[in-house]
């Protein structure tokens, strides 16, 4: 005991007023902390308080998420919550504790699709398309109409706020920008590019679906006649060369003397190649585009996208009758020189009783490709540029036989057989591409089914145009591409024919 007194340490009267010194510097250090963490809260509350007000949410859930102390990032998803359940008209269980309020997977999904269908809805009436976005199989989705009359910018400025994007602090321009995709904006404002944002629930993929949906709906909408006398082939999986085989005819069935074999009979056959090939082309759009709530970049420029996409197949198509290629035998698609026979008519002429005749003639005279084997072909279609269209309707029309001079010469009273009542009826196709190459010359075609004739493929998953987009940091803009990959070829001569 004695050692240890003299070890212990003796406290000075100079030592101790260092001791209340470092007790005072700690309770400033925790005054200052409890102050802070005020300034903190007030800041917090005054923000919710704020972002309730602009999304007009009631005063009271404002207070909850304050009172619960709830972080402002989770604050701002539930407040974006109670604005979509208000706009969809559920009804919303008004419980204090603020875990009942939870922002789900279902309710993005349900926000996104609400305001997608909207969008589609107001895009398709701008661009004037007159079949329905949505049918009683698939309807539109609960809430569309809400969001039918909102701006692109107001819709821009939702997706942010569901982001946690600090909107209100945010001017038009980097709504806009964040919105879409730039990096440099969602830096600046300490956005980050959750899973939510930038997967299918995203603005950038919200004006993509809009885009396609009404691109695809003017593509389907979109003038057309080559299919209904060329044929559609199945389509190619890759782009390489597509052979089809053009098979020759078996010859007659010879008489086989008693206890004589048969003889074979061979079966010759040759091909025509092609390949298909894409086109497309691309449109932007801009962030000024959606400050300035520009609906045409997202509605009736796509629908003119797909008319044209629509527009280049029927004229891809009308191009090889036009064109007048060179077949695999060596002759031009209508020529005489074709060993089975002539499909064309060097007497020019309107469409009459006496030239479609000529018509019948040649088509039903037509041999096959080895033998003499006559095919008994017919015409179906009755092709003409729009020039012929008055004359073929009204011969194709009338019941009686047209005397020479049209209805303005009278009626002969005999049977038209190219009328309603005919033997010979035919589809008339009025074709102005083809007035684009002659207006005087026509065309007549067999049925596809009873021959090939000229036949259009398309690369598998292309049947439709094919619509992408990405961002474009050069130009402040998301960049469209619309491609379609398809190919067309004659196939076989015999089925169809030429008055030039």
């Amino acid at each position: 005991q004695k050692m240890e007194a003299e070890v212990k340490p003796v406290v000075t009267e100079e030592e101790k007023p260092v001791e209340k010194t470092s007790t005072a510097a700690r309770q400033e250090a925790s005054t200052a902390l409890v102050k802070r963490a005020l300034v903190a809260d007030q800041k917090r509350r005054t923000e919710i308080q704020a972002a309730c007000t602009l999304g007009k949410v009631e005063r009271a859930f404002a207070d909850e998420l304050c009172d619960a102390f709830i972080p402002l990032s989770e604050a701002r998803k539930k407040i974006m919550e109670r604005m979509v359940t208000n706009q969809l008209g559920t009804s919303v269980n008004n419980e204090t504790q603020a875990d009942k309020i939870k922002m789900t997977a279902a309710a993005d999904d349900k926000f996104y699709a609400a305001v997608r269908d909207g969008l589609i809805l107001r895009a398709f009436k701008s661009a004037s398309i007159k079949r329905a976005a949505f049918t009683a199989e698939t309807p539109a989705a609960q809430g569309s109409a809400d969001f039918q009359r909102h701006g692109l910018l107001r819709l821009a400025m939702a997706f942010m706020t569901r982001a946690g994007a600090p909107v209100e602090r945010m001017v038009n321009r980097d709504i806009a920008m964040a919105a879409m995709g730039d990096r440099q904006t969602l830096g600046r404002y300490r956005i980050e590019r959750s899973e939510a944002y930038h997967t299918t629930g995203s603005f950038a993929n919200l004006l993509l679906d809009a885009s396609n949906k009404t691109l695809l709906a003017a593509y389907e909408e979109a003038p057309y006649t080559w299919s209904m006398w060329a044929r559609q082939a199945a389509s190619t999986e890759d782009l390489k060369p597509i052979n089809r085989m053009r098979f020759g005819e078996s010859p007659d069935l010879e008489e086989v003397p008693e206890l004589h074999e048969y003889k074979e009979g061979a079966i010759s056959d040759s091909k025509e190649s092609y390949k298909v090939a894409k086109y497309g082309k691309l449109f932007s759009v801009s962030w000024e585009t959606v400050v300035n709530d520009d609906l045409d970049a997202i509605s009736r420029v796509p629908a003119m996208h797909g008319n044209a996409a629509r527009r280049l197949q029927n004229k891809k198509v009308y191009e090889v009758l036009t064109s007048n290629p060179t077949m695999g035998d060596g002759n031009a698609l209508f020529s005489s020189s074709h060993a089975s026979g002539d499909n064309t008519s060097g007497a020019a002429a309107a469409p009459s009783v006496t030239t479609l005749n000529a018509a019948f003639v040649k088509m039903m005279l037509q041999k096959g490709l080895t033998t003499d084997a006559i095919l008994g072909l017919s015409p179906r279609y009755l092709i003409v540029p729009v020039n012929y269209g008055a004359t073929v309707l009204e011969l194709l029309g009338s019941m009686a036989r047209p005397e020479v001079g049209g209805s303005a010469a009278g009626n002969s009273n005999t049977l038209n057989i190219y009328g309603p009542n005919g033997s010979r009826t035919l589809t008339p196709i009025i074709e102005p591409q083809l007035d684009a190459s002659s207006s005087t010359v026509w065309y007549a075609a067999a049925d596809a089914a009873q021959i090939d004739t000229i036949e259009l493929a398309f690369l598998s998953g292309e049947e439709s145009p094919v619509i992408e987009s990405e961002w474009d940091f050069t130009c402040d803009a998301y960049k469209y591409k619309v491609r379609q990959t398809f190919g067309v070829k004659a196939i076989d001569w015999r089925g169809v024919f030429r008055n030039a």
